[in-house]
């Protein structure tokens, strides 16, 4: 299974706590014709139940955008004369960085592939108060495997990638966590090190909220 990816990063600050005001801006500025920008339906209130083909990001300062498949062409062909409007200010979009490339997703029988992911929100609500009621480490590092390897499986899923081999992952290093806010509500955000025998698609996203810029996949070299 190939899938096609396009990374943009735009001539536009922006800081991670502001992805979301960027994302509801881009949405309003490419037009709500094209849902592959905001997974929702013929409205508002109909949400598509995929895995978001469309991830927006702040990297180094500015604002981006990764994109798969029919999104990632999407995205090649953007009308950049539109004025694009956020928080009241009006300017241009430009272009500053731009790269696409294709993704193969194979399963290793020899050794595993190493990744980080960053800004990784693992948690639901029944989790969250999982980890809140639990004190030993290794408990809690055994279910953030549990979500691992659900997430990875609901990646293929979601490119229809999912063979009859079985997936494995596996945290190496839970390198941190933080807490902050999404949607109003208090969250964590993990930062870990993990092995997989699938090769996955870096630069995309494991876990919840992987369209407004949390767990962004890496490699690890």
């Amino acid at each position: 299974m190939t899938i096609h990816l396009t990374q943009v990063y735009f001539n536009l600050a922006l800081a991670p706590p502001r992805i979301p005001a960027f994302r509801s801006a881009f949405i309003e500025w490419i037009g709500r014709e094209y849902p592959h920008f905001h997974n929702h339906l013929h409205s508002a209130d109909s949400y598509r139940y995929r895995y978001p083909l469309v991830q927006y990001r702040s990297e180094q300062g500015r604002a981006g955008i990764v994109a798969a498949q029919d999104a990632a062409a999407a995205l090649q062909n953007l009308d950049l004369s539109k004025p694009f409007v956020m928080d009241g200010k009006t300017t241009t979009l430009q272009i500053v960085e731009q790269h696409e490339s294709t993704h193969i997703f194979s399963y290793s029988s020899e050794g595993y592939f190493s990744y980080r992911l960053c800004n990784w929100q693992a948690l639901n609500q029944a989790n969250y108060e999982f980890w809140q009621a639990t004190p030993d480490l290794q408990t809690r590092i055994a279910r953030l495997n549990q979500i691992l390897n659900a997430n990875v499986v609901s990646l293929l899923i979601g490119f229809g990638a999912k063979s009859e081999q079985r997936s494995e992952a596996r945290i190496t290093d839970l390198r941190g966590s933080r807490t902050c806010s999404y949607h109003g509500v208090k969250i964590i955000a993990f930062e870990i090190d993990f092995e997989s025998n699938i090769a996955l698609p870096v630069p995309l996203g494991l876990g919840k909220a992987v369209s407004h810029g949390f767990g962004v996949l890496q490699k690890n070299l």
